[in-house]
């Protein structure tokens, strides 16, 4: 299903690092995972009504797109650049990233952080293309959406605090309406839409 286009953000708890040589020192590459294939997100939404997965495919067609490496989704923190500073790749795991810190204040002092494990976590904003809803067979947990296509990759990086965010509640629920549309079966999702709406906007 086509989505609108409504930039997200998605966060991994995979180990980010930094590289050793092989007589043990460190180097300044720091590799980390954006984003793991087909593994459910903690529950999302108000009240966490629905849990999320990334399909294998979703990055095919992004990874020569203009992403930037950044610290916590600041532009003002660029740590590298696709194609020139920042590797992207795909393995059987997820979206892996890789960068030399620049030798700058912010590269030293994100490097150190990594050094000594304050920084555990990985982030990526994006835009998706299509994604597929179904009800979900976990208890407690309404639905389930899995992102199998995405539009634009915009930056990748290591992230503070990996937990999921509240502010994309409103786009999740319109992604849901077009998939409820979809579905074909008006009083049914018109009762979880109104339920889901009166939570969101309480």
């Amino acid at each position: 299903m086509e989505t609108k286009n409504k930039i997200l953000q998605r966060f991994s708890d995979c180990e980010i690092k930094v590289e050793q040589r092989e007589d043990g020192e460190a180097t300044r590459k720091i590799t980390g995972y954006a984003a793991v294939f087909n593994k459910w997100s903690n529950p999302l939404g108000m009240d966490g009504w629905f849990r999320e997965k990334i399909d294998a495919r979703a990055f095919d067609n992004v990874l020569n797109d203009d992403v930037v490496a950044v610290f916590n989704h600041d532009n003002n923190i660029i740590l590298a650049r696709n194609k020139k500073t920042l590797n992207l790749l795909i393995d059987e795991i997820g979206l892996r990233y890789e960068f030399d810190a620049p030798k700058s204040p912010n590269g030293d002092n994100i490097l150190a952080a990594v050094e000594r494990g304050d920084i555990v976590g990985s982030s990526f904003r994006f835009i998706p293309k299509t994604t597929q809803w179904q009800p979900s067979d976990q208890d407690g947990i309404e639905e389930d959406r899995t992102i199998t296509e995405i539009s634009n990759l915009i930056d990748v990086g290591p992230v503070t605090f990996p937990a999921y965010p509240d502010s994309t509640a409103s786009a999740d629920m319109r992604d849901f309406e077009a998939a409820k549309n979809e579905r074909k079966q008006p009083d049914q999702w018109q009762r979880k839409i109104k339920e889901q709406e009166l939570k969101l906007y309480k």
